[in-house]
Formats: C-alpha cells, sequence, structure tokens
C-alpha cells in the first residue's frame, strides 16, 4: 500500500482495518448524521453486501471496498441517477490501471465489465421520499487481485484480467474518488445528459437480462433501450416493462 492518499476537497476519508463491510458502514454513519463527503474505506470485509441485502462473494483477496455519504437534499428520480454516474466514474479509473486494449463495459445499471466479467458493482442506499432524499450512500466493490472460484467467468479481477502488475488500492481509491467528485460535478452542472451519452456508449444492450428488484419481484426479457433519465426497457415476448433506477435501487418512486 503506498503512502498519503490525496482526495479532492470536500472529502474526509475514514480507514477502518475491518468491518463488515464499507456500505454498511457509511449507511450506519449517514443514520447518525456524518457529514456529506465522509469516504469509508475498509481493508478487510467480514460480510459485504450488495443490492438488497445479498452477499458480495470475496475469496482470498478481498478487493477495495469503499463508500461515500452524500446528502443531497433532492428528489428519488435524480439520486437514482448517482448509480450509473458512480459505475462511469468507477470505469473511469479502473481503465487508468488495465492493459490497453481491454474490452471494459457497464451493465445495466450499476456494474463494470471487464472482458465480459464482472469486476466492480455500485449500490445506492438512501432515507427520505420521492421529492427529497435526505442522505444517500454510494457504495462500490471492485474485485483487485482474484475472483472467488465458484463465479468462474462471470466475474473478472484487475490483476488477473487486464492490469499490469499488482494494484495498489490506495491509489486505486484516490482514482476513484478523483473520477466520482468529477462525475458528480459534471452531473449537478450540466445534468444526465452528457453522462449518459457516455454510458450508453458502452452499455451492453440488445442482450438478455436478468433484474432481481428485491422481495421477489424479477423481470426477465431483452434489454432494449435507455430513457432520458436511464431507466431501462426490457422487452419479454410482446410487452415491454419500463424498470426506473429508483425502482432497481429501492429509493422511493413518484406516484403515477
Amino acid at each position: 500500500m503506498s503512502g498519503r492518499i490525496e482526495l479532492p476537497a470536500g472529502l474526509e476519508l475514514v480507514v477502518l482495518e475491518r468491518a463488515a463491510g464499507a456500505r454498511d458502514e457509511a449507511v450506519r454513519r449517514a443514520r447518525d448524521g456524518a457529514e456529506e463527503g465522509t469516504l469509508v474505506w475498509v481493508h478487510h470485509v467480514d460480510d459485504p453486501r450488495a443490492r438488497a441485502g445479498r452477499a458480495w462473494i470475496v475469496g482470498q483477496a478481498p478487493g477495495l471496498h469503499a463508500a461515500l455519504v452524500l446528502r443531497p437534499g433532492l428528489p428519488a428520480r435524480d439520486c437514482a441517477q448517482l448509480g450509473p454516474v458512480a459505475a462511469i466514474a468507477l470505469g473511469r479509473a479502473l481503465s487508468t490501471v488495465v492493459e490497453p486494449m481491454t474490452e471494459l463495459h457497464y451493465r445495466w445499471p450499476n456494474d463494470v465489465l471487464l472482458d465480459g466479467g464482472k469486476v466492480a458493482g455500485v449500490w445506492l442506499d438512501g432515507e427520505g421520499d420521492a421529492d427529497c432524499i435526505d442522505w444517500l450512500v454510494v457504495s462500490w466493490a471492485v474485485n483487485t487481485e482474484a475472483t472467488p472460484e465458484s463465479l468462474g467467468f462471470d466475474a473478472a479481477a484487475l490483476q488477473s484480467d487486464g492490469a499490469a502488475g499488482a494494484v495498489d488500492h490506495a491509489a486505486l481509491l484516490q482514482a476513484v474518488a478523483r473520477e466520482l467528485v468529477s462525475a458528480i460535478g459534471t452531473w449537478d452542472e450540466a445534468g444526465f445528459e452528457p453522462l449518459l451519452k457516455s454510458w450508453r456508449g458502452r452499455l451492453a444492450l440488445g442482450g438478455a437480462i436478468h433484474l432481481d428488484l428485491g422481495d421477489g419481484n424479477h423481470v426477465a426479457g431483452i434489454a432494449e433501450a435507455l430513457d432520458e433519465d436511464g431507466g431501462l426497457s426490457v422487452r419479454a415476448n410482446a410487452s415491454a416493462h419500463r424498470v426506473t433506477l429508483e425502482r432497481f435501487f429501492g429509493l422511493p418512486e413518484a406516484s403515477p
């Protein structure tokens, strides 16, 4: 691990040697009043959780696990866009450590793919209502050295699938933080459209997709197209289903 981490202005780093997971730790701190910009980094995770409480399976090398506390005070529809915004930032950071020509794509709406395998995921947690989210935690996990053998070709890791040498976690966290602050700044100033264009350019559309929306709800079909808010149209037989980002991330949706 390298020395001092230089973070963008407004971020305060909390480093924990061991915890259940960065996501749970950041959510707990957000509920307890942690300030916007609190960045939690856990070196060794004991029980990391992904979206909807599902386990993020780790092997001998747990990877990079971190989470950022935000206090947006914005509608849930807008806050949900920060899921793909964070995925874009992750992809840009990861692209700096992989070999040239390594295939890097996104899978709607929160996965980063390296040569077709999932190398990183992003999750959102928040509290509030459809009109105003009080706090939002953006968390992520990156497979750095290796992936659990049980995941096979569905997963990828930086060191084994594209990085030129060992991965410096501190340097990678610094890169992710820089890209995330930059992407959120673009989103805040110019809206979602320029990021949506960048996202769509590397998004895997046209293939089969299966979405677990939690509480036993699933949507399966062909991922057809995105709308201006980042929602996905999924075609199953003769029917088309629209899945909003809010619904996927479990944020409150406005009444029809």
